[in-house]
């Protein structure tokens, strides 16, 4: 049940599941079967661009994402234009319940859209490479007596509840959308497109993703890692934790990137990092140093075996690789 309501699939169909009965008994242009459809058309996108991810060769990915997104502006060129008439003709042939749930599925074709877009841009975006050679140095180690360490900022959460966080920030922006819609609609009908994607980008979507932005960064703090002798040692300003080596069970180091983090797992002790999204220390990058070549034959030497390297999206090494050393008996 837990893995199920991890799945953005599972939230599609319970949107769908509220959107379709409301609109039948109500007004499928109400406030709540809108917000209800846009809700549907979000996380059915995640689910099925994830699904792509999964289950196609990184090529085949690589193409299936721009044919969809182009096909969606196709229908965005042609079609959208023609939805008065065409709504029209439905109520001149379909029944009561098609005609009824149709702005359902619309909504929902908008908010998927969009979602396809804006995964495709900012894929796009991260396959460009960075041409600034004077960009801050990352963190670097620090010798000490008998190992080294680093310095970095990093915001104490796991991956499955930023995973939320992200979630429940487009539910925001698709409500507060759905709402602005369905509200100021007769208005927003006299401005042109531009200027509705101008405004509704400044005004709402800009100032929701400004403010959970700064809500994450105001959980972050700074932190210390030291490999000494056999152990790694993990200290914050309130806190301190040595661990050895030959206890963990996991640990997961990426270095750079928005997904740049520092796992640990030993027992049934777990400690996430996020440092790819936290304010890093003045004058650096948000990230960590690479391991060094000591750490990874002390790594090796308690018992820890590398799994192979994340690809990119196009196949090729991810340019932000993540190291991942599990204990063989606790995977």
């Amino acid at each position: 049940m837990t893995r199920a309501l991890r799945s953005p699939l599972c939230w599609a169909i319970l949107a769908f599941a509220v959107a379709v009965p409301w609109a039948l008994v109500g007004d499928g242009t109400a406030f709540g079967p809108v917000v209800s459809g846009l809700l549907a058309g979000f996380f059915l996108a995640y689910a099925v661009l994830g699904a792509s991810r999964r289950l196609l060769p990184p090529r085949a990915d690589l193409v299936l994402h721009p044919a969809l997104a182009a096909a969606l502006g196709l229908v965005g060129v042609f079609v959208v234009p023609e939805l008065p008439r065409i709504m029209a003709w439905l109520r001149g042939w379909a029944p009561q319940p098609v005609v009824a749930v149709a702005p359902v599925f619309g909504m929902a074709l908008v908010s998927f859209a969009g979602v396809v877009w804006l995964l495709l841009l900012a894929r796009a975006v991260a396959a460009i490479p960075s041409r600034d050679r004077r960009e801050l140095p990352a963190p670097g180690w620090e010798a000490l007596a008998r190992g080294a360490e680093a310095r970095f900022t990093a915001v104490p959460m796991t991956r499955r509840a930023y995973g939320w966080v992200l979630a429940a920030v487009g539910a925001v922006l698709v409500i507060a959308l759905g709402a602005v819609f369905v509200f100021a609609e007769p208005v927003l009908w006299w401005w042109a497109p531009k200027l509705v994607l101008l405004v509704l980008g400044i005004g709402i979507v800009l100032p929701i993703v400004l403010v959970a932005r700064a809500a994450l960064r105001a959980r972050g703090r700074e932190y210390r890692v030291a490999f000494v002798g056999e152990c790694i040692e993990l200290r914050a300003p309130d806190e301190r934790i040595v661990l050895p080596l030959r206890a963990l069970d996991e640990l997961v180091w990426c270095a750079s990137g928005d997904g740049a983090r520092l796992e640990l797992r030993a027992g049934e002790r777990r400690i996430s990092l996020l440092v790819g999204i936290a304010r890093p220390l003045p004058g650096l990058l948000a990230g960590l140093p690479p391991l060094s070549r000591r750490v990874r034959a002390a790594l090796a030497e308690a018992g820890l075996a590398e799994q192979p390297t994340r690809r990119g999206w196009s196949g090729a090494p991810s340019a932000h690789p993540v190291h991942r050393y599990v204990r063989p008996a606790a995977r």
